[in-house]
């Protein structure tokens, strides 16, 4: 996720070393996910951070004021220039170079968008394993291990910052026990980002073309339609969203349902195939999400999350038509 529920670990760093969860330590409780999911709310601080996306190293400053009036910008320092904002949920790019900004996007960075509250929920479908203490950003922090327990959810790898419980470093791992996709601090310091001035966007925004973001935002679907959705879904899945999207470039409408366990969430995409339309088959991956497409009744279903193969199997080959209540 960056909604909440949504993973806090988006971004990828691709590394080949498998992970090995340490099944002898102590379990930690609530109260660890608990004091982090509170650290990322209340705590200002300033930093940079690396990332890998779409396979290309980089890395960004980001600045962020807690609980006095939440606000976060994040500015790339390699590749092309670009500013991120976000005030209030409200998220504006910036890109000079092109001369535009996007209001309305998605998709903020949700290393910085905290983890979801229910951490019961989460705890009903993963386990907790102390890794052990580490450093990150030259700061001490204490590792741990999400570990699912079934075969339909990745697992994680944390380091909190052990003063104030700040997630410093978050790595994915797959169901191969690979890292599939990590965010880090590479430098940070916590507190006395107060200043407004230091939110604004190094940019003039009188030269720039406003955009608004296209293909994202989902209206719920009209009385006529037909919808869609899953007959069977995985332990701890639910109904997030049931939305219609239209993209400029395409005539038809796109149904979209989302579904969560808390953490982590998965998009099923339903489309009409057209005359000499393209069709989707089989497993596909993109960085750190996996994908799986099929055709069922002149509908294209496309399943994409950051989830093993047989989750997104088992919700699209389950998709049917009805009135079915979410």
């Amino acid at each position: 996720m960056i909604a909440r529920a949504a993973l806090v670990v988006i971004y990828a760093l691709l590394s080949l070393h498998s992970v090995t969860y340490a099944d002898e330590q102590a379990e930690p409780g609530p109260a660890w996910l608990g004091r982090m999911v509170q650290a990322a709310d209340e705590l200002s601080y300033e930093g940079v951070f690396v990332f890998v996306k779409d396979g290309v190293l980089e890395a960004a400053r980001v600045i962020h004021r807690g609980s006095e009036g939440h606000r976060t910008r994040i500015v790339s320092l390699n590749g092309e220039l670009r500013e991120i904002h976000r005030v209030e949920g409200r998220v504006i790019r910036y890109f000079p170079a092109r001369g535009i900004m996007v209001e309305g996007a998605r998709g903020f960075p949700p290393f910085f968008s905290g983890w979801p509250n229910n951490v019961e929920r989460v705890l009903a479908h993963y386990k907790l394993h102390d890794e052990g203490p580490d450093r990150v950003a030259d700061r001490p922090c204490q590792r741990t291990a999400v570990v699912p327990k079934d075969e339909y959810r990745f697992g994680y790898l944390l380091c909190l910052d052990r003063d104030t419980g700040l997630l410093l470093d978050a790595q994915m791992i797959d169901d191969r026990r690979l890292v599939r996709q990590q965010v880090m601090f590479a430098q940070l310091r916590i507190g006395g980002v107060t200043d407004d001035s230091d939110f604004e966007p190094n940019v003039d925004e009188s030269q720039l073309k406003k955009h608004p973001h296209v293909g994202t935002s989902a209206m719920p679907p009209p009385d006529d339609v037909v919808r869609w959705y899953a007959a069977e879904l995985p332990p701890g899945f639910e109904t997030m969203m049931h939305g219609i999207r239209r993209h400029p470039d395409v005539d038809h409408d796109v149904q979209q349902v989302v579904y969560s366990d808390g953490l982590t969430a998965i998009s099923v995409f339903v489309s009409p195939i057209l005359e000499d339309g393209d069709v989707f088959t089989g497993e596909f991956q993109k960085g750190s999400a996996n994908a799986y497409g099929f055709v069922v009744e002149g509908h294209q279903i496309t399943v994409v999350g950051e989830a093993p193969y047989p989750t997104l199997r088992l919700i699209g080959e389950s998709m049917r038509q009805g009135d079915m209540a979410d």
